[in-house]
C-alpha cells in the first residue's frame, strides 16, 4: 500500500559515465595547425632538380646571394635563367653579395673548377658550395 520510503544512506548509486569533452581540444589542435601552416617560411630553391653531394658540417648561408646550379648535363644556371661562363661572367662582375654554386654529384670535377674560376675571375670573394648532410646521403 505505501511505497517504502528510502533514507540518505540506502539510496542506490547510478553508475553514470562521466565522458571527457574533446570537441574544445580538437578545435584548439586545428587552430595550431593552422596557426603553424600560414607562420611558416621555407626558404624556396630554383626548380632544378640537383643530387648535391654529401658533407660535413653546417654553415648559414645569407639571405641576399647568387645562387649558381649546374646540371649533370652541363648546363649553368643564374637562378633560374640559363647562362655560359662568359655571361656568368658578365653578371656577376664586382659584385658584392656571396655566390653559392649547387652543382649535382655527377658533374665532372673540371667543369666545376672552371665555374669556380670565372667567379673568381668576375671578383666575386666570398663562394659557398652548398651539398647536403651526410645522413641523407646514407639512406640512399
Amino acid at each position: 500500500m505505501f511505497e517504502e520510503s528510502r533514507t540518505f544512506g540506502e539510496v542506490e548509486t547510478e553508475h553514470t559515465f562521466s565522458s571527457l569533452r574533446i570537441t574544445p581540444l580538437i578545435d584548439i589542435v586545428f587552430l595550431l595547425l593552422i596557426f603553424f601552416m600560414v607562420s611558416t617560411t621555407f626558404t624556396v630553391q630554383p626548380g632544378l632538380q640537383i643530387d648535391l653531394p654529401g658533407a660535413g658540417g653546417e654553415v648559414e648561408l645569407p639571405e641576399d646571394q647568387y645562387v649558381v646550379s649546374l646540371t649533370e648535363r652541363g648546363e649553368i644556371y643564374l637562378g633560374e635563367a640559363i647562362v655560359d661562363l662568359e655571361g656568368l661572367a658578365r653578371e656577376l662582375d664586382q659584385t658584392d653579395k656571396p655566390v653559392t654554386v649547387r652543382a649535382d654529384r655527377r658533374v665532372p670535377h673540371g667543369h666545376i673548377v672552371r665555374v669556380l674560376d670565372t667567379i673568381r675571375e668576375a671578383g666575386v670573394r666570398r663562394v659557398n658550395l652548398s651539398t647536403r648532410p651526410i645522413e641523407e646521403e646514407e639512406d640512399e
